[in-house]
């Protein structure tokens, strides 16, 4: 496995993590390679401050009751 390969690899495990998407023993196997890595760490550093940056300067619109109920109305759920 090449350089570009582990890196993309360390950055896919990373995301999943940041997600809150990865299993128990892949969280703990991830934090060890944190631990002893200080490489893996200011990854998660990098990537945990961009997605702040994101989030900071993103608005999120919500939907509008009538898209809502368009929505409702073509999986037929009721009203709450």
């Amino acid at each position: 496995m090449s350089l570009t390969n582990n890196h993309q690899e360390l950055f896919q495990k990373v995301s999943l993590y940041l997600d809150n998407a990865l299993s128990a023993e892949e969280q703990s196997a991830l934090m060890q390679e944190i631990n002893s890595d200080p490489h893996t760490l200011e990854l998660l550093s990098k990537e945990q401050r961009f997605r702040d940056f994101v989030k900071a300067r993103t608005e999120r619109r919500s939907a509008s009751p009538a898209l809502i109920q368009a929505i409702r109305e073509k999986i037929r759920i009721a009203p709450a």
